[in-house]
């Protein structure tokens, strides 16, 4: 939010919004200055709900302009964060049959502001599997490696491996092992 007021109060034109500041305006969301000036409180720069709110003040013309270009620099800042490396996705679920913590949680970063710490907890899970059946690691290989074939061998029913060689490009593979997890 903060960059796109900063942008609209530096005189940043919005396509399709004939006078940017005087939406904000509009939306009761500039205030004056004590040296005149229109300005929006560093608070308010990070309140997106009352944006969002505000935002329907506007004719609908006015509010397609303006949140087109909220949006934009909204994608604008996640790629760029994503680029580099900057980007949290923040909290995501963990799907396991099983879930520990694997040592003490120890602390990564304190907010010298704030105090807030932050911790890393190393977890060990266990996340179950939906092994391959040989008909479906058949039907792959036979599109990913034509001249190779698949075969079912081993002590265990149900065990296959790719044992290939193709003359001529010394493309060698052996070994891509499924195993039935009912023996």
């Amino acid at each position: 939010m903060k960059i796109v007021y900063d942008r609209i109060l530096n005189g940043f034109q919005i396509p399709e919004l004939e006078d940017a500041k005087q939406a904000l305006f509009d939306m009761g969301l500039l205030a004056k200055s004590e040296s005149g000036e229109l300005t929006i409180s560093d608070g308010e720069k990070q309140n997106i709900v009352r944006f969002f709110n505000r935002l329907l003040s506007l004719e609908v013309n006015r509010q397609n302009a303006l949140f087109e270009y909220f949006y934009k620099t909204y994608t604008e800042t996640i790629e760029h964060l994503k680029a580099s490396g900057k980007y949290d996705l923040g909290l995501e679920d963990i799907k396991a049959k099983s879930v520990k913590i694997r040592r003490d949680p120890r602390q990564i970063h304190r907010d010298t502001i704030t105090g807030a710490a932050t911790h890393l907890y190393e977890l060990e899970t266990i996340v179950p599997t939906n092994p391959a059946r040989f008909e479906e690691l058949d039907r792959v290989r036979s599109l990913l490696l034509p001249k190779t074939r698949l075969r079912r061998r081993g002590i265990r029913r149900g065990a296959c491996f790719l044992d290939s060689h193709r003359p001529g490009n010394g493309l060698e593979l052996s070994n891509l092992r499924g195993q039935s997890p009912f023996g």
